[in-house]
């Protein structure tokens, strides 16, 4: 390449980044993002964003596990930097060589967001989690605040009737039969499970949703496992989850992309999208290859697992494009 050709390239790159190379940061429950110099921290349940605007750039971010919780990846997804590595640190650089700062510009946005595992509280160092103990503090004394009367077996809310949830362990396009025929996928493959009960698919379409479809629970919920996600529908539905919902119908953790489940669904179990042409087509039928709607993200205990999104905007997925489907009992 010319002296000139390189010359010009490097102009129209520092160009690029004048406008502007947007960065969020998404930390979901779990710990926070530091940066190495702390002009980017990032604290729990928060999405911080930047612009790099010149070059060269380059910082560290650290990702920082809260008690109770261990990091385990950062999440990968397109635009996602680090995606799928373990090592707790992400650095994002960019150089002042003209290819590089090229490349690295022509992505306007771009994301980072750390993964935390729940590995729960051992206040006696028993060796058995809080949520499993029902003695946390070995004073001789039965824990006051179990999810149900103390009676065997006596695990916190384990040994307690729940409804049961689970995330399919199969992938769908938008072209589902409707309402009806997502719930029939969900029990077709709690089915498969040997699970029991009733489930429907906690997706909306342009005129209902989970608040009106759901029998609205008063006693826990649950993953197949016995993991606690939600003391009740008021519990599930404030923002906050006691656990991810990254188990399918047989217990295992999804370990595979997509790591996302179509739901069109907000926080509190109502409709996003409002008309049929906003919902993939009420999910009966083919839509245009454009058409999008609102997902959630397996890994997120905040209200990103019904709606993943970035400073507030919903991150809408693909029709056409196979996601999951979160299964509720009734």
């Amino acid at each position: 390449m010319s002296g000139l050709s390189i010359k010009a390239l490097f102009i129209i790159s520092l160009a690029m980044l004048a406008t502007g190379c947007r960065v969020a940061i998404i930390v979901p429950t779990g710990g926070n993002v530091v940066s190495s110099n702390g002009a980017y921290n990032c604290p729990e349940a928060s999405v911080c964003e930047f612009e790099i605007t010149e070059a060269p750039f380059s910082e560290t971010f650290t990702a920082q596990a809260s008690p109770g919780y261990e990091f385990e990846k950062w999440s990968d997804g397109s635009d996602f930097l680090c995606g799928e590595s373990t090592a707790p640190t992400c650095v994002v650089s960019i150089s002042d060589n003209p290819l590089g700062a090229v490349v690295i510009a022509l992505f306007n946005s771009s994301y980072v967001m750390p993964i935390f595992t729940d590995v729960g509280i051992d206040t006696d160092l028993d060796g058995i989690r809080n949520e499993l103990d029902d003695d946390d503090d070995n004073d001789g004394v039965l824990d006051a605040d179990d999810n149900c009367p103390l009676e065997e077996p006596n695990l916190d809310g384990f040994g307690c009737a729940s409804k049961k949830v689970f995330v399919t362990s199969e992938t769908y396009t938008s072209n589902l039969g409707g309402l009806a025929g997502a719930d029939q996928q969900c029990n077709a493959l709690a089915a498969t499970a040997g699970l029991s009960g009733n489930y429907m698919a906690w997706l909306s379409d342009s005129s209902a949703g989970p608040d009106t479809r759901f029998t609205r629970s008063d006693i826990p919920y649950a993953l197949v496992d016995g993991t606690l996600i939600a003391s009740d529908w008021d519990d599930l539905v404030d923002g906050a989850l006691l656990a991810a919902i990254t188990r399918t119908e047989f217990a295992s953790v999804v370990s595979s992309s997509p790591f996302t489940a179509r739901t069109n669904t907000d926080l509190n179990g109502s409709t996003l999208a409002t008309t049929p042409a906003e919902a993939c087509g009420d999910f009966s039928g083919s839509v245009p290859f454009s058409s999008t709607t609102a997902a959630g993200n397996l890994d997120s205990l905040d209200y990103n697992w019904t709606t993943f999104s970035v400073a507030g905007t919903p991150v809408n997925y693909f029709c056409n494009f196979p996601l999951r489907l979160y299964c509720f009992e009734q």
